[in-house]
C-alpha cells in the first residue's frame, strides 16, 4: 500500500483549477449558454463567485492532500459527497434549463464521484 496513491488528490484539483479560470475569463459567456438569455452586467458575479469557491475548493484539497495525507484519506467520503450534491444540482438545473453544458458537467462530477468511491474501497484500512 505505500506504493499507492490517490489519484484524486492530483486530478480534482486540476479540473477545478481549470473551471475556476474558465468561470472568472468566461463568465458573461457561461451564463448566456446556460440561461439562454441576455446578461444585463458586463461580469455575471454568481459565476465569478462559484469561481471563488471552485478555487478555495482547490487550495483545501492540495493543502490536505500535501501536508497531511491521512487526513485526506479519512476526507475522502466527504469529497464523494461534494461531488455527490454537485451531480444532484446539475441534474435539477437541467430539470429547468434543459442545455447540454450541464449534462457534461453533471458527467464530469458523477465520474469524480466514481474515482472518490474507488478510492476510498482502494484505500480502506
Amino acid at each position: 500500500m505505500k506504493d499507492k496513491i490517490p489519484l484524486s488528490g492530483i486530478v480534482v484539483p486540476l479540473l477545478y483549477l481549470f473551471l475556476a479560470i474558465a468561470c472568472l475569463f468566461f463568465s458573461n459567456e457561461i451564463y448566456v449558454a446556460t440561461f439562454n438569455v441576455i446578461p444585463v452586467f458586463d461580469y455575471e458575479y454568481n459565476i465569478i463567485s462559484m469561481a471563488i469557491w471552485n478555487f478555495t475548493y482547490v487550495v483545501l484539497i492540495r493543502f490536505i492532500y500535501t501536508k497531511h495525507q491521512n487526513v485526506y484519506l479519512e476526507l475522502i467520503p466527504v469529497f464523494a459527497l461534494v461531488e455527490f450534491l454537485h451531480f444532484l444540482m446539475c441534474i435539477y438545473i437541467f430539470y429547468i434549463f434543459q442545455t447540454q453544458s450541464i449534462v457534461v458537467t453533471g458527467i464530469i462530477h458523477l465520474g469524480l464521484l466514481y474515482l472518490f468511491l474507488y478510492e476510498r474501497k482502494l484505500f480502506k484500512r
